[in-house]
């Protein structure tokens, strides 16, 4: 259902090219947004032009996420010489917070922040996305 929601949205080919390989970010946006419908996707939704559009407006976050690392970062792999890690936000040594619930998908979107204002800042935007594709899905 992911997949099908992730096409029959992004018609940029950059955009859906850069979303369609970042399983981690597709599932978690679309586990946030099932948890809080409290049911699966329905397919029929999908297709309703206000639902891709709210679709296309959070996964435009992986080309223009303000808290982008500047750094050698794809999604959540760094890269180091020859080797590739994945990222961690250290939230806990950083700030002294318990991690975000939204972590996966803030990894995902290459993330670096320097304040925990940032990171209640970030936490905000994502949760207006998912709010966004939630009023649209229950429309209809």
């Amino acid at each position: 259902m992911e997949q099908e929601a992730v096409i029959g949205s992004l018609d940029d080919w950059y955009l859906y090219g850069l979303v369609i390989t970042d399983i981690d970010l597709v599932k978690e946006f679309f586990t946030h947004t099932q948890n809080r419908l409290g049911e699966g996707l329905r397919s029929e939704r999908l297709k309703d032009e206000e639902v891709r559009g709210a679709v296309r407006e959070f996964f435009s976050l992986k080309e223009y996420w303000r808290f982008a690392s500047k750094g050698k970062r794809l999604g959540k792999y760094c890269f180091s010489r020859a080797e590739y890690q994945i990222a961690r936000i250290e939230y806990e040594k950083n700030w002294g917070i318990t991690p975000s619930r939204f972590d996966k998908i803030l990894v995902s979107l290459s993330s670096d922040f320097t304040t925990v204002t940032e990171v209640h800042e970030a936490e905000a935007i994502i949760e207006e996305k998912v709010g966004t594709f939630i009023e649209a899905y229950q429309k209809g």
